[in-house]
């Protein structure tokens, strides 16, 4: 309950809204907010 994706999802941020914004596909977004994303591919 107190990890991001939890957080932000109770403020109105869906994992779909942050891959559009920020361009990304929604499992990298799941993955970041995990914190298990490569440090490739956070660049």
């Amino acid at each position: 309950m107190d990890d991001l994706e939890p957080k932000l999802t109770r403020h109105g941020y869906t994992v779909q809204a942050l891959a559009e914004w920020f361009a990304a596909k929604p499992a990298d977004n799941r993955v970041f907010l995990s914190g298990r994303l490569d440090a490739a591919c956070t660049r």
